[in-house]
């Protein structure tokens, strides 16, 4: 038994070392994704005395992965500078659907944000009601989950979902 979950371990971190290389490409794993519309910048355009003004930048698309007995389905990323210029919020909107026979457990913890280096990052600091829950059998929960991040962090964002069951790892490209 423990020879078949450490395969499984070692399968699965290989397939996002290849997702990772996948993504990293030039045009990456989203340029088959591109159906989002970017909005203009919110927020006063002209420069401050005091440094960078506050903005925020929505991104709708639709990004499904499946997962198995579930998928996973982007379907709203924003970016939210914070008026302090040294936090930024990225919030992700996102369906989970159990395909499966049995029900599904979903948790905040389930999911971080990694850079295109591999570095994990984001404190989590909000989900939609009701985020940790069990999801029945044909059902779909829809939620929200904000992370915090320092403003500095400048490279492509990924969201890594990765539950106990090492089936259901995946890594998305945030295209923000």
């Amino acid at each position: 038994m423990s020879h078949v979950r450490f395969y499984c371990i070692n399968i699965s971190c290989w397939l996002l070392i290849l997702f990772g290389l996948i993504s990293c490409a030039p045009g990456g794993m989203s340029s088959s994704h591109t159906s989002g519309a970017n909005t203009a910048p919110s927020g006063n355009n002209s420069s401050s005395p005091l440094g960078s003004v506050p903005t925020t930048i929505n991104r709708t698309e639709r990004i499904l992965v499946p997962l198995g007995d579930s998928s996973l389905t982007i379907t709203h990323v924003q970016r939210k500078d914070d008026s302090d210029a040294t936090t930024r919020e990225i919030s992700v909107t996102l369906l989970l659907k159990n395909a499966g026979r049995q029900p599904i457990v979903n948790h905040a913890s389930y999911f971080r944000l990694v850079t295109s280096e591999g570095d994990t990052l984001g404190q989590q600091i909000a989900t939609s009601a009701q985020f940790d829950r069990i999801i029945g059998v044909g059902e779909t929960f829809s939620g929200t989950i904000t992370f915090s991040i320092p403003i500095s962090v400048s490279t492509r964002l990924r969201l890594l979902y990765h539950t106990e069951r090492s089936t259901q790892t995946a890594l998305v490209p945030l295209n923000i």
